[in-house]
């Protein structure tokens, strides 16, 4: 269907979508179930909004006044001035490396800051991270303009000395870009992360998770995923 024709479209169901009938019938789908399996084979599915839903309640959350109130988050400790004091002692080694073209060049293999997935502060801090620790291993779940930055900020402790990174993407749709990554080429694993074994996770994230669980860290997850996701097994199951 062309652009026009689903402009066309919306502008003649939009009445009928927002008529109060419609919004009564889709909400006895959501609390009887009736019709739902059809609704899921077509890509949707009405949900019910209650206590133990993901799915908010915006007007109870406007009642309580949720909005205004700012959390201290006392069961979490963000350690502030250490992360300040480790951001700025990245900027000092590796800020330089971060001088990236707002727009694409005629190098295909360059990052770019204006790409609407991937902004300057993500990658600044993915890039950064990666030159100062100089991982063994790294494993990217999907693919994109994090690639670019990922591999070239590989390459770079590559050149300089390091041991070469085991890099690993797990994406079923591998990015357009992965053919011409500037640096360490990854391993692409063209699957969704939540049907991939553990094994490939268990020496990577569960030495990882060792290492926190010994230095007493705390690994806060407010994270609403679907059944069985790749977030889920991630932070259920493998980490």
């Amino acid at each position: 269907m062309s652009n026009l024709a689903k402009r066309a479209a919306k502008a003649v169901l939009r009445p009928v979508v927002s008529n109060p009938l419609q919004a009564r019938l889709v909400t006895w789908m959501a609390r009887s179930g009736a019709g739902t399996d059809a609704s899921l084979k077509r890509g949707s599915l009405p949900l019910p909004v209650h206590f133990y839903s993901p799915v908010p309640d915006l007007d109870d959350l406007k009642r309580r006044d949720v909005w205004s109130r700012r959390s201290e988050l006392p069961g979490v400790n963000f350690r502030p001035e250490e992360q300040v004091a480790y951001l700025l002692e990245l900027g000092e080694k590796y800020g330089r490396e971060c001088a990236w073209p707002p727009q694409p060049t005629k190098d295909t293999s360059e990052f770019y800051t204006e790409n609407g997935s991937f902004s300057f502060g993500c990658a600044a801090a993915a890039h950064c991270i990666i030159r100062d620790r100089k991982p063994k291993r790294v494993i990217e779940i999907g693919s994109g303009m994090s690639s670019t930055v990922l591999s070239a900020a590989l390459g770079l402790n590559e050149v300089e000395g390091a041991q070469p990174a085991e890099y690993t993407i797990v994406d079923p749709f591998p990015s357009p870009r992965l053919p011409t990554l500037p640096g360490t080429r990854p391993k692409v694993i063209a699957e969704r992360v939540e049907v991939v074994g553990v094994s490939l996770f268990e020496q990577r994230i569960g030495q990882s998770a060792q290492r926190m669980a010994s230095s007493r860290r705390r690994l806060p997850m407010p994270v609403v995923s679907a059944v069985n996701s790749g977030i889920s097994k991630l932070t259920l199951t493998w980490l």
